[in-house]
């Protein structure tokens, strides 16, 4: 035997629309989290966030080689000279005469 219950029409039309408008709010949040997912995985690949506020300056030295040639300079130093370097304390060149 099934009963059926005699809720008001507008009791029922309101548990209607509280079940709609629920069933729209899961929607619109999946939506917001596959909207999330997508723009953290866009943001994977650009550039960082920098705050201006907190801003700093990272000073790096880098080293490079060049052949070159030792001379002798005055008060008998010797060094080492490329065409575009001079370094008066190179030890390649403490032994030239």
């Amino acid at each position: 035997m099934s009963k059926k219950t005699n809720l008001p029409k507008t009791l029922v039309a309101a548990i209607k629309l509280v079940v709609c408008l629920m069933f729209i709010q899961i929607l619109a949040r999946s939506d917001e989290v596959d909207a999330g997912k997508a723009h953290f995985a866009a943001s994977d690949h650009d550039e960082p966030f920098v705050d201006n506020a907190n801003s700093c300056t990272i000073r790096v030295q880098k080293v490079e080689k060049f052949q070159g040639k030792c001379i002798a300079l005055k008060d008998g130093v010797n060094a080492c000279q490329t065409s575009k370097y001079l370094d008066p304390s190179n030890a390649d060149c403490s032994d030239f005469p």
